[in-house]
């Protein structure tokens, strides 16, 4: 089964409805600790805006699109991976590799010298995996309100 990785607008159909999938997964996963800590919803610490966006990509494998992940430059200049994102029933295939590998290769052509991403302690598969590929776990960078919460992690490029 042929995978391709290829980059896409922010605002495309198939990775907007990517990224809805996603925040529905979260929403589940996540609903016990959101009920606890009402203010983790409220905030705009996940929130991407568009004009921020460096690079967006999503995978496909066997014709269908099954994954994204989208790269962005926060307002302190740092390039930050976000949305990584793997259809359940395509997971465990090194799709998520392949993800970052594209936006390495984006953030390197952006003039990059590391990445940085969060992930939440309810994603353990996801902390794994980027252990695996070769991220390194930092202190939190997020908004006080996730710090407790949030796993992090750096790529030097």
């Amino acid at each position: 089964m042929s995978t391709v990785v290829h980059a896409v607008d922010w605002d495309d159909p198939t990775a907007a409805e990517l990224r809805q999938e996603m925040e529905a997964e979260l929403s589940v996963r996540y609903a016990e600790l959101f009920a606890q800590r009402p203010e983790l919803v409220e905030s705009d610490a996940n929130d991407v805006h568009a004009e921020a966006v460096v690079r967006t990509v999503v995978v496909a494998q066997g014709g269908q699109t099954v994954g994204h992940a989208a790269l962005v430059r926060r307002e302190d200049g740092e390039l930050e991976v976000k949305r990584v994102y793997v259809r359940p029933e395509h997971r465990r295939a090194g799709l998520s590799g392949r993800l970052l590998a594209a936006l390495e290769e984006a953030g390197r052509d952006a003039g990059g010298k590391r990445l940085i991403l969060s992930t939440g302690p309810l994603q353990p598969e996801a902390a794994a995996a980027y252990h695996a590929l070769g991220w390194t776990r930092i202190a939190p960078y997020v908004p006080p309100e996730w710090s407790e919460t949030a796993l992090c992690f750096e790529k030097r490029l």
